[in-house]
């Protein structure tokens, strides 16, 4: 028993040295109460307690944060656990890659004294139908001169048949522009005095050779002039005449001979039936034109064998 005693006594005066030490490190000091020091090890119920009250004064310290922020608490869940990840075909867009537009920087907005250009309206003269189809032309006063007439750039794109039948005027040279690519047949009809057709290099769907209208592949004879008289060959590349392409013709010969068989669609000729007309055929085709060539006043010539 006296050497237990001897034992915490120098227990205690080791932790007096200590404190000493420890008050003129840190130049505070504090005195020692030695009834302060417990040299006697807590029961396992004295832990049990110490643990609850420590487990207690944690949620009381919960309770009163939530008490004090109750938006930050609220808003511990406002971020998914798992964020959205893009999909595959998602383009991504990263804040330094947009491009804000400086202070200087020009607009879109067209000046105040900016004026829209207004629709191309129809050439003074021509009538074109909802399709822009040139359907009528009436007044030559402005268009035609001298007899030649430039059908319009713009606005139109084609002819439809009979649009020139109520001028009473004469056109003796036609234009056609680029544009006009869709041409109906009996276009021409009732334009008496024309001598000539002419067409843009640039039309993909019509051209002009000698005066005279064809398809761009040349098979397809679309419109000869009323007015040219004399003989007339016919390119060997054509198979077709179309209806009323030679409408009332002055011509008094029409030669077949380099081409093969022609196929004449109804009314070739028109009103006047071909009359006084003679056409020239390969014998090999004789009896076929006089077949297709029967309801017209024309006369069939045979040459060859």
């Amino acid at each position: 028993m006296k050497a237990k005693c001897l034992e915490y006594l120098w227990i205690i005066m080791l932790l007096l040295f200590v404190g000493i030490l420890y008050g003129e490190h840190t130049g505070s000091w504090t005195a020692f109460d030695p009834a302060a020091v417990s040299l006697v090890k807590p029961s396992l119920k004295e832990k049990e307690d110490m643990v609850q009250e420590e487990s207690v004064s944690a949620g009381s310290s919960s309770e009163s944060n939530q008490k004090i922020d109750p938006e930050m608490n609220s808003n511990v869940n406002a971020f998914p656990e798992n964020p959205k990840q893009p999909e595959e075909n998602t383009t991504v867009v990263s804040a330094d890659s947009v491009q804000t537009p400086s202070d200087d920087a020009s607009t879109a907005l067209p000046p105040a004294d900016f004026e829209a250009e207004a629709p191309t309206e129809p050439k003074a003269g021509f009538q074109i139908d909802e399709n822009q189809m040139i359907c009528n032309f009436y007044d030559g006063n402005e268009n035609v001169q001298d007899g030649y007439l430039i059908l319009p750039a713009e606005g139109c794109v084609g002819i439809r048949g009979g649009a020139f039948t109520t001028y009473s005027g004469v056109i003796t040279e036609l234009f056609i522009p680029s544009n006009i690519t869709q041409i109906e047949r009996s276009a021409f009809v009732g334009m008496d005095g024309l001598e000539w057709l002419d067409v843009d290099s640039q039309n993909t769907q019509v051209q002009s050779m000698d005066g005279i209208l064809y398809d761009s592949g040349m098979q397809q004879m679309i419109a000869y002039p009323t007015a040219r008289t004399g003989c007339y060959s016919m390119p060997s590349t054509v198979t077709t005449v179309w209806t009323q392409a030679f409408y009332n013709t002055a011509l008094t010969k029409i030669d077949l001979l380099d081409c093969g068989y022609v196929r004449f669609e109804n009314d070739a000729f028109g009103p006047n039936r071909g009359a006084g007309l003679t056409v020239r055929v390969p014998a090999q085709y004789e009896a076929d034109y006089r077949a297709a060539l029967l309801e017209y006043a024309v006369q069939i010539e045979s040459v060859g064998p």
